[in-house]
C-alpha cells in the first residue's frame, strides 16, 4: 500500500469507522521525509486526529524482570546484572537480548551443571566494550563466524528484507557457501522462513550482515550477485527476480564501461520500472526509469531508438505520476526533437498535456481523449517550446495549448470582445438548431488526426482555467 492509498483511504468522508496504526523510527524520519509530507502533514491537514505513541527503551525494573524470566532467578539476584545490562544497552529490548547471547558465546554468562543455574562473572561484563547500537554488536559477532557463514550473510544482506530460499543457490559458486547456510541463520536467529521466503528477523541483523561488506567493495560485490542471479535467473523466472537483480546491478553500475553492457542494463530498468508502475509504486518506478536513461549513450537514438523511445515515453509518465513537473518538462525536449513520426511523440505530448491540468480530475477526459488519438495517428508535427508548460501556471499554460492549437491550424484570438462571444454562441446555436439528441449522438465519430488533438488540447485548455477563470479563455 502507498502513502498516497493509505492518505485517501484515512482522510476519505465516506468512511466513518477507521482505525490506522503504523509505526516507524522517529530519527530516521524527518520533516522532509515522504511519510511526513504525504500522510502525517496532510491528514493532519484534513482535521484527522493523529495520536503518537512513542515507544521508548524499558527501564532497569522491567530489564531485571526479563532477566529474572530469562535465566530463572529471582531478581533479588539478577538485580546487579540487570544494573550493568541496562546501562550498557541503554534499556533496547534487542540490544538486551542480543548482549546476553553474546556473553553467553564467550562464556561469560553460562549454565553452571554443579549448581544448577545461570551464573555470570558480574565483572567481567561490566568491563566489556559498550557498543554504539546493536549493528555493531551483531557485526562483531558475525565476525567470529565461518568464512563461508560471512559470505553467505553478505549475499543475503544484498537481497532486501526478504527474498526466496532458492536464490542463493543460483548465486553461490561451488562450495562458496554452505548448503547448511539457511538453516544455520534460522538456528542462529538472523533469518525465518515464511513458506519459501527467508526473512530477516529486524533489518538491524540485515544492516549487520551488510556491514560485513568493505565500504570500498560494495560496489563490486552488488555487481557480483546482479549479474550472477541475472544469467542464472530464466525468462520465466525473471519476472520474481527483477527487482532484486537490477537493484545489486544499478548499485555497482559505476563500474560497467562497456556500452553494451550499459544498454542491457538500461532495458532492465526499463522492465522493472513498467513493473513498478503496474505496481503502483510510482517512485520506485521513476528510480528505475531515470537509472536506465543516464545509462543509454550519446547517439543513443541513432543507435537504440526503441529503446530510448520507450524509457522516454515512461519517464514522462513517471514523472507526471509523481508530481516531478519541473523535470518532465527539461526531459521530453529530447524525443520530441528526435522523435521519427507524430505516433512517437504522441505518448510525450500525452503527458505533457496532462500535466497542463495538474493535479484536476478532469485529466481523465484528457487520457480518453489522447488514447483514440493513438488509433489513428499517422503524420508528423512540431510540438512548441515545452518550457512554457507549468502545472499550477495556469497562464503558461494556457498560451502553452493556443500555440498548439495554433500550429494545428486552429487560432484562438487574443483580442477578444462580448460581439465576438454573441456571434461565435449564434453560430454555435445555429448549427444546432432543428437537431434532435439522437441526431447528434449517432454524427460519425471524428477521424481527422488534427481535429482530434485540437479537440483535446482545447479540453486540456478549459481545465486548466476552470477553477481559476480567465475572462478572454473562459468567460
Amino acid at each position: 500500500m502507498t502513502l498516497d492509498i493509505m492518505r485517501m483511504v484515512i482522510t476519505d468522508q465516506d468512511i466513518q469507522h477507521f482505525l490506522f496504526l503504523g509505526s516507524y523510527r522517529d530519527n530516521e524520519v524527518s520533516g522532509s521525509h515522504p511519510l511526513s509530507v504525504k500522510l502525517l502533514s496532510a491528514i493532519q491537514e484534513q482535521g484527522i486526529k493523529v495520536v503518537p505513541i512513542k515507544v521508548g527503551p524499558v527501564n532497569v525494573g522491567v530489564c531485571n524482570t526479563l532477566l529474572s524470566e530469562l535465566l530463572c532467578l529471582p531478581q533479588s539476584l539478577v538485580r546487579p546484572l540487570a544494573t550493568v545490562v541496562h546501562k550498557k544497552t541503554g534499556g533496547i529490548i534487542m540490544f538486551i537480548i542480543r548482549l546476553l547471547s553474546s556473553l553467553n558465546d564467550k562464556g561469560d554468562l553460562r549454565y553452571s551443571f554443579n549448581d544448577r543455574r545461570w551464573t555470570y562473572d558480574l565483572e567481567e561484563i561490566s568491563v566489556k566494550e559498550v557498543y554504539d547500537d546493536v549493528v555493531s554488536l551483531m557485526t562483531d559477532n558475525m565476525k567470529n563466524l565461518s568464512p563461508k557463514m560471512m559470505f553467505g550473510l553478505k549475499v543475503a544482506a544484498c537481497l532486501g528484507s526478504k527474498f526466496n530460499a532458492q536464490v542463493i543457490d543460483k548465486i553461490k559458486k561451488d562450495d562458496e557457501i554452505e548448503d547448511t547456510f539457511l538453516q544455520e541463520c534460522i538456528n542462529l536467529g538472523f533469518l525465518r522462513m515464511s513458506g519459501d521466503t527467508c526473512v530477516w528477523q529486524h533489518d538491524q541483523i540485515q544492516q549487520a550482515a551488510y556491514d560485513l561488506i568493505p565500504s570500498s567493495n560494495r560496489d563490486s560485490f552488488h555487481l557480483m550477485i546482479g549479474s550472477r542471479l541475472f544469467m542464472a535467473t530464466s525468462a520465466s523466472e525473471m519476472k520474481n527476480l527483477l527487482f532484486s537483480i537490477v537493484d545489486n546491478m544499478n548499485l555497482g553500475q559505476s563500474l560497467i564501461t562497456e556500452q553494451e553492457r550499459k544498454d542491457e542494463l538500461a532495458e532492465l530498468n526499463l522492465d522493472a520500472g513498467e513493473k513498478a508502475l503496474r505496481q503502483s509504486a510510482f517512485e520506485s518506478c521513476s528510480k528505475y526509469i531515470l537509472t536506465g536513461l543516464s545509462l543509454l549513450g550519446q547517439d543513443s537514438w541513432k543507435t537504440k531508438y526503441d529503446l530510448t523511445l520507450k524509457l522516454h515515453e515512461a519517464a514522462s509518465e513517471a514523472l507526471f505520476v509523481t508530481g516531478d513537473h519541473a523535470q518532465l518538462l527539461q526531459l521530453t525536449s529530447a524525443p520530441l526533437a528526435k522523435a521519427r513520426s507524430f505516433e512517437d511523440k504522441l505518448n510525450i505530448y500525452n503527458n505533457l498535456v496532462r500535466s497542463l491540468a495538474g493535479k484536476f480530475v478532469f485529466l481523465n477526459h484528457v487520457q480518453v481523449c489522447l488514447n483514440q488519438i493513438l488509433l489513428v495517428v499517422d503524420s508528423i508535427w512540431t510540438y512548441p517550446n515545452s518550457s512554457l508548460i507549468a502545472s499550477a501556471q495556469y497562464d503558461e499554460g494556457i498560451k502553452a495549448c493556443a500555440g498548439i492549437l495554433s500550429q494545428l491550424g486552429e487560432v484562438i484570438p487574443t483580442d477578444v470582445s462580448a460581439e465576438f462571444y454573441a456571434t461565435e454562441l449564434n453560430g454555435i446555436l445555429s448549427f444546432l438548431n432543428g437537431k434532435t439528441r439522437e441526431e447528434l449522438v449517432t454524427l460519425p465519430m471524428m477521424t481527422d488526426i488534427r481535429k482530434l488533438v485540437r479537440a483535446c488540447t482545447i479540453l486540456s485548455m478549459f481545465t486548466s482555467t476552470y477553477d481559476t477563470p480567465s475572462p478572454d479563455i473562459l468567460p
